[in-house]
Parts: C-alpha cells; structure tokens; sequence
C-alpha cells in the first residue's frame, strides 16, 4: 500500500471511529438545550443569575438579573444588577407542537423595570406577570408590580408595597393569593411567610416557617404549598460570619392554607437515595399531582464556603464540577410523598436559574440563565418534557 492509500485508509478508520463513539453517547431524551438568553446586550452577554422570567401574552418574558461582568467574582470583580424587560420576539406555544428552539427564542428589548433588580420572585397568570421583592446593590426592595401587554405596549402597574424588603426569597401563586416566604427581610434572615391577596388588594402575615431560610424553593400544587431547602449564615455585630452556625437545610415543609399550619415533607433524594439540598435551585408544578425540582449547590461544599473554611478567593477559583452542584431533575409526587429521579444531566446543574412552566397539559418546563459555579453565568435555555422527544 502506498502513502496515499495508507492516508486515506487511516482517515476512513478514524472517522468511522469517531462516528461509532458518537452515536454510541447516551442521548438524554428528556432534556436538551433548545437556545440562549439574550447576548446582544454586552451586560446579558455573560448571562444572569436571580432574573425575573414568566408569561406575558404568550411571550416569555426575562427582566433583570445579575452579573460580574468586568472582572470575575474570583478577582475581586463587582457584581451588577439590571432593569432591561426582554421578551421573544413571537409566541411560544409549546402546548400546539411548536417546537422550542433558537428561532422561537429571539428576543427583543421591550422595556425596562423601574430600577435595576434581581433575586426576587415572579408569578404569571392571565393577566401578566407579577414582580416582586428582589434586591439590588443599594439593598432589599419592597415594591411589587404587574407588567401587562395592551395593544402591543408594555404596561406597568404598581401593586402595594410589600411589609418589608424582601429578597432572595421563594413563593408563587395560590388561587388568589401570592405568597412569599423566608429570604432576607430588611437584610436578617427571615422564616415569615406573606400573602397578597387580590380579593383584598393587601398583603397580610400567614404562619412562619419552623425557621429562617434564604433562596428556598416554592411550589403550589393540589391546593398547598410545598417549601424545600434554603440556607443559613448568622453574623455578629460586626458582621463577621458565625461558622458554627450556619445551616444549609434539605428538609422541606408543606403550607396549609386552610389551616395556616406547616408540616414536615420527604428531603428530596437521588436515585441512590442520598439526600440532596434545592438551595439556590428551582421547582414548579409538574403536571396536577407533581412536583419539579432542578438545580441547587452541593450541601457539604457550599456549607464549607458559606462557614468560610475555604480560602478566599481560591474558593471561587475551581472548575465547575468541583462545586457538584445538583445534576438531578427530581420529580416529587404529592399523592405518595416520595421522590424519583426522572434523569442526571450537567445541563440543569446550576444555581440561582429560572425555571417557568410551559403548558398546564403535558408537563414541560423551560430553565434560564443561572450559574455553573460561584460568579460564572450560564446563557443557557434549556427545555425539560415529561415525554422526552416524542413530544417536540
């Protein structure tokens, strides 16, 4: 055989390797990035974390959110909050067989919230989407609003101001009531839980949570409320960090609204059964008797960066598997109390992400943004189908 031959002879057996490698890769068929958040604007180009996503006619909808995008975090880089409202260009209606991708995920700059913000909480509903609380860099913040579309044109309505600051909280909608619950309140940790009813068109205190909790996660579902994970890191006078103290949670509690009474839930687990915590991650109504949860930090790891027994900034400084934040997409059944693992997959691995339902007939879900690791964004869109690819 000559050079030539032996050339060609070796890419052929090279490519056909190659090919037989990918194809022989596990293909996860219930989750699959499908597009980006917005990146024409150089401050969303990293991406966000803490934005506020839902509906708005149709249109999904992502506002606010936060960023290092000078320096990193791990140099000593400051964090920026935003007011930019972006919305897809067309409709997704997912529930009619259109199909998520980059084409139905092109966005526009369709207005701007009243002050750059992050970290609060949304709910959507028919007539829009509601913000409330949140933070930015001079604080907590206590307004609420709904954003509407008429005629084509961004609308915004002041709603009344929440008790307090609230932020880094978790909450949702119940009827007609919003409730919001633990986060920081006036910068302390809080285990308060508040409800706007729009019956009243006030905001009134409910029954505590057993504890203080920031970035918990909250569902309604079957008429309750259901709370996991959240984390705890006390200060003195001074501000100086109570190691022994601090708590990251896996437990979760159940809301009566009936009643106005909490009870103990299941700590979520894995497939092997090892308990995880939702800290910092997300969960919404899947389907009308489940519950779906993504995301959130590794227990161990993030309890020893919030104590401080990683040195600083080199704590800031791995790569992101070294953070082990949750790869699980966990599915909780409110009719047997247990958890499954529906799949393990790095692309709904991260923190601080939004997760917004996309149909209320076939359970399928869209998460947003958020961060692989300690101040390093995603701009990832990623769609999660309770069918897999037989429904797209």
């Amino acid at each position: 055989m000559n050079g030539k031959a032996f050339y060609f002879s070796f890419l052929f057996v090279l490519f056909s390797f190659v090919f037989v490698f990918f194809s022989c890769m596990p293909k996860n068929e219930f989750v699959r990035r499908v597009g980006m958040t917005p990146t024409e604007d150089t401050c969303y180009a990293k991406g966000v974390s803490g934005a506020y996503c839902g509906w708005l006619d149709g249109h999904l909808i992502l506002a606010g959110g936060a960023n290092f995008p000078g320096r990193p975090a791990a140099d000593g880089g400051g964090k920026m909050y935003y007011e930019a409202i972006y919305a897809t260009s067309g409709k997704v209606n997912y529930s009619t067989g259109q199909q998520v991708n980059k084409s139905a995920l092109r966005w526009q700059l369709v207005g701007v919230l009243p002050v750059p913000m992050a970290y609060g909480v949304t709910v959507s509903d028919d007539d829009g989407m509601v913000i409330v609380g949140g933070c930015n860099a001079a604080g907590g913040l206590s307004l609420a609003f709904r954003l509407s579309r008429r005629d084509g044109a961004l609308r915004m309505e002041q709603l009344p101001e929440l008790p307090c600051a609230l932020d880094n909280m978790a909450g949702t909608r119940l009827g007609d009531r919003i409730y919001v619950v633990g986060g920081l309140s006036d910068g302390q940790p809080s285990a308060a839980m508040y409800a706007y009813d729009f019956n009243y068109g006030e905001w009134f205190q409910c029954a505590p949570l057993p504890n203080a909790r920031l970035q918990p996660v909250c569902v309604a579902q079957d008429g309750k409320l259901y709370v996991w994970g959240g984390y705890l890191q006390p200060t003195d006078s001074l501000g100086r960090v109570l190691g022994e103290e601090c708590i990251v949670y896996s437990d979760g509690y159940q809301y009566d609204p009936q009643a106005d009474k909490w009870a103990p839930l299941p700590t979520p687990v894995d497939a092997e059964g090892h308990p995880l915590t939702l800290s910092g991650g997300t969960a919404v109504a899947w389907g009308d008797k489940e519950i779906l949860a993504v995301g959130g930090v590794n227990r161990n790891i993030f309890l020893g960066g919030i104590q401080g027994l990683f040195p600083m900034p080199d704590y800031l400084k791995h790569e992101p598997k070294w953070y082990r934040f949750n790869p699980n997409v966990l599915i909780y059944s409110t009719v047997t109390g247990q958890w499954r693992t529906l799949t393990q997959t790095s692309l709904t691995a991260r923190a601080g992400a939004s997760l917004v339902s996309l149909t209320d007939t076939i359970p399928a879900a869209l998460l947003l943004g958020g961060e692989l690791m300690p101040g390093i964004r995603s701009t990832d869109v990623t769609l999660i189908s309770a069918k897999g690819e037989e429904y797209e």
